[in-house]
């Protein structure tokens, strides 16, 4: 009938391959740390930066638009793709 065996949870393993381990373990632990923190960081950023006031940029964007638009009027724009990108198309 006998007894365990001994040996228990590291019977097959060195202490030097369980140190190894562990510290394996622990180095992917901080890298899992470390990539939540920064995912956390850029989610509060976009957040930020979502926040915007809409309206003011839209009425930024027109001004742009409008003063393009009047700086461009006597030009005469070709497309220099778009013959090859509609060809494409069909």
């Amino acid at each position: 009938m006998g007894g365990s065996g001994g040996g228990g949870y590291f019977r097959n393993e060195s202490p030097e391959s369980v140190k190894v381990s562990l510290r394996r373990e622990e180095q992917a632990t901080a890298n899992q740390t470390f990539e939540a923190e920064v995912s956390a960081q850029i989610g509060d950023l976009l957040s930020e930066y979502n926040d915007r006031d809409e309206d003011a940029v839209r009425r930024l964007l027109d001004k742009v638009k409008q003063s393009l638009a009047a700086k461009l009027e006597d030009i005469s724009i070709t497309p220099v793709l778009a013959d090859q990108y509609a060809n494409t198309l069909m």
